[in-house]
């Protein structure tokens, strides 16, 4: 599978619900490391978001894109 795979797959599966990484990295048909790997360069590259706000359950959200003008 391709990074470029592995990033849909990956997206698919958080725009589904709310689950752990490891939920995640199983229904998008990922290694842990495979899926870690594509949550950094979402991060990276402002797409993805990480809320940590009550220091026990991490959400992975989407960020939404700003209409272009």
């Amino acid at each position: 599978m391709t990074p470029q795979d592995q990033s849909i797959a990956f997206m698919r599966v958080v725009r589904s619900g709310r689950f752990t990484l490891r939920e995640i990295a199983e229904r998008a048909g990922l290694s842990v490391d495979q899926a870690r790997e594509v949550l950094f360069r979402g991060v990276q590259k402002k797409l993805l978001i990480v809320n940590d706000a009550d220091r026990q359950n991490i959400v992975i959200e989407i960020r939404k894109r700003e209409a272009e003008t």
